[in-house]
């Protein structure tokens, strides 16, 4: 190897400014440690490197200025900071950064920035992202309020003031090798933004396998939030490892496209809990808000929620609070608007703006606001149905399908899913409508856009409409197409675990009126276990095969559940341990009860459970093994449930149209050593001769006897 440092190349100033992250202090330090270049004038050999010391002296002098600044920038942040490089961005400029091969999502993070002084205020900004790659081109447009806070950023130069970080995603998928372009259009009350770009990248096998000895069960949980799972441990070995196998990285800005563009250089400190460096007055959420959208959460108290209209003072908020006991209140605000929640106090919050923009949200005890909840959708079109196949058992699926619309969408959709099933040994025919044979399942429902659920991102271009619910049954071995009848639908899966432990349901005492609210927007029973198709790939492939939905938790108005009587009346057992309450007869929970289930609807049947002391009661049907349908689509779907009886205490057990037309068995069982009784819709016994008529045993719709 020739080591005469005669023969090194010399770096062109090209190298240099492709690499932005080397600040001029760092590039004018490392002339001082390169080794002489020496080239060759006439005979006499000149070292170049002497002729450039006056250069290196006056360099040195800066750059012992800049080290100095970036010290103390750093040693006041401690360990939490890191340096970085950030690009400025001035309304009307732009930045190119490259496309490279397998590029799917770029995150840019900004910052306002201004000279002198910045308002402690969110400000509205309007990013433009102009994508084209050899196989495909993408144009977004992301309007956002970037932090007046600058609790975790700490600029080198003293005369500007930067806030606080927020990150916005770009879809990349399928566009190939090129170029985005990233302009920004407005923003307000700054001068303008600095900005940062990644672009998420897979990892080779061997880092994917050491990957996980670094993560904590805390980031494997983030990780798995981030890519719209629900949880860590719900995701299948392949599914982790796609998740390991993605990275972040930065990405510099284009040399040969950017010219004259400025760059800064900023100490930026993760988010600390630790009091007075967080903000003092961080927004929980904040949704770009249209039409007759708004944001919804369910606070308990003690705590103040605070909604407010950003950039825009003057426009009136509305809220509509919502009480457990049927109660509503609204409020208006200009501006800006307070909710106060006393303690021990649980409301429903609906927030919205008379004019579109974006609403935040704060409160005095951020941690007594639920967060919303979210699932992950497939988007199945006519030529890209979704498909499941089940394994040696059958499957009892949960499909919740909603349609993206346009967010100003006022009508009522119809949603049209056909549902075809294939045996393991050929085609099967399916039930269609409970009666007739045919070869699918037609599912249909009517639903209007949902103003509470949203896909995910601060802008996003639809809505979807209000989920509809549907079960169907593959037998096992067989396989579930689902084809939408017309245009794109949006369906999660859930998969029925036949090992799951019984539904909590509600009870409420036998002297108090059924309740008038209920909470909707969260998973409250883990019997439906999330599950991809099986077609997975198909849709991973696709620049819009998968979304996610979020789903706020909101309390909604109900009504009393109407119950089946008196055509599916029980038959009492004969027990010698029954017990009379208020005229009332409730056998114990040692006893067996048969039901005489009819094909094709659902059973809603009221029930009166009553214990001396404060106990679990289980209710299951044919016991371990439920006798259902082979195959087909079922309205509700019937389960162990479990409520709590507390003296004498209301409920319903739920018999679905899954079962199998005939008998079925209803069983009670109470913990190991207590003991329950339960009183439901009896069958009148035959009357003696010459005895009085009974009472009446049953009034519809009141569940009593």
């Amino acid at each position: 190897m020739n080591k005469n440092p005669m023969n090194k190349p010399r770096r062109s100033r090209a190298s240099i400014v492709d690499r932005p992250e080397q600040s001029l202090t760092s590039r004018l330090t490392r002339l001082t440690i390169l080794e002489p270049t020496t080239r060759e004038i006439g005979v006499r050999p000149v070292r170049w490197s002497l002729l450039a010391l006056p250069l290196v002296a006056v360099g040195l002098v800066f750059a012992v200025r800049e080290v100095s600044r970036v010290e103390k920038v750093l040693a006041s942040e401690g360990a939490r900071a890191q340096r970085v490089i950030v690009y400025e961005l001035r309304p009307g400029g732009e930045l190119t950064v490259p496309i490279e091969p397998g590029t799917e999502v770029f995150r840019v993070v900004a910052h306002a920035v201004r000279k002198g002084a910045l308002a402690n205020t969110p400000h509205e900004a309007h990013l433009v992202f102009t994508a084209k790659g050899d196989k495909g081109t993408r144009n977004d447009e992301v309007k956002f309020a970037a932090p007046g806070t600058t609790a975790r950023v700490t600029p080198e130069d003293q005369n500007i003031i930067v806030g606080d970080p927020i990150a916005i995603n770009v879809d990349a998928h399928g566009l190939g090798s090129g170029e985005l372009k990233i302009a920004l259009a407005s923003i307000a009350d700054a001068d303008g933004v600095l900005l940062r770009v990644y672009r998420r990248e897979h990892l080779d096998d061997k880092a994917v396998a050491d990957r996980p000895s670094h993560l904590s069960a805390e980031n494997r949980s983030r990780l798995a939030h981030h890519a719209g799972e629900i949880d860590w441990d719900e995701l299948e070995p392949a599914e982790q490892a796609a998740l390991l196998g993605a990275r972040w990285r930065r990405v510099a800005a284009l040399p040969n496209a950017n010219k004259g563009i400025v760059t800064k250089a900023i100490a930026v400190a993760a988010p600390s809990k630790a009091a007075g460096v967080a903000d003092a007055d961080p927004a929980l959420l904040s949704y770009d808000v249209r039409a007759d959208e708004r944001i919804a959460v369910i606070a308990h108290g003690k705590t103040t929620v605070r909604a407010r209209a950003d950039g825009d003072p003057e426009s009136k908020l509305l809220a509509t609070v919502r009480y457990p006991d049927g109660r509503i209140v609204s409020l208006e605000g200009k501006g800006e608007l307070s909710v106060e929640v006393a303690s021990d106090e649980e409301v429903g919050i609906e927030v919205t703006r008379q004019t579109p923009g974006i609403v935040s949200l704060r409160a005095s005890d951020p941690s007594k606001v639920e967060p919303s909840g979210h699932v992950s959708a497939w988007r199945a079109q006519k030529d890209r149905p979704l498909v499941v196949r089940a394994g040696s058992e059958p499957l009892i699926l949960r499909l919740s399908v909603r349609r993206p619309v346009p967010r100003n969408a006022v009508e009522t959709f119809s949603i049209v899913l056909d549902a075809t099933i294939t045996g393991s040994e050929g085609f099967q025919s399916v039930a269609v409508d409970k009666m007739a044979q045919n070869q699918s399942v037609m599912l249909r429902a009517n639903r209007s856009r949902s103003p509470f659920d949203r896909y995910d991102g601060r802008e996003p271009p639809a809505a979807p409409t209000n989920s509809a619910v549907f079960h169907v049954l593959v037998p096992g071995g067989g396989t579930l197409t689902l084809t939408p009848a017309d245009g794109p639908l949006d369906i999660s899966l859930g998969e029925l675990d036949p090992d799951a432990a019984p539904r909590p349901v509600p009870a409420y005492a036998a002297d108090q009126p059924w309740p008038k609210v209920q909470k909707v927007g969260d998973v409250d029973w883990g019997g439906y276990v999330t599950r991809r198709p099986t077609n997975y790939a198909t849709f991973e492939a696709a620049a819009d095969g998968r979304s996610t939905v979020r789903i706020p938790h909101r309390l909604v108005p109900i009504r009393e559940p109407e119950t089946k009587a008196p055509a599916f009346r029980i038959k009492r057992p004969e027990a010698t341990d029954a017990i009379t309450r208020s005229k009332r007869l409730f056998d114990p929970t040692t006893v067996q009860f048969e039901i005489d289930v009819p094909g094709g609807e659902a059973m809603v049947i009221p029930v009166r459970a009553f214990a001396h002391e404060k106990l679990d009661l289980i209710a299951r049907v044919d016991g371990v093994a439920i006798a259902r349908r082979t195959a087909g689509a079922a309205e509700r779907v019937t389960t162990p449930r479990k409520f709590v009886v507390e003296d004498e205490v209301r409920t319903v057990v739920v018999l679905g149209d899954d079962l199998t037309p005939g008998k079925h068995i209803l069983t009670f069982t109470p913990p190991a050593g207590k003991k329950a009784w339960v009183h439901l819709p009896w069958t009148a016994k035959p009357r003696l001769p010459g005895a009085p008529p009974p009472d009446p045993h049953w009034i519809e719709g009141d569940l009593e006897d």
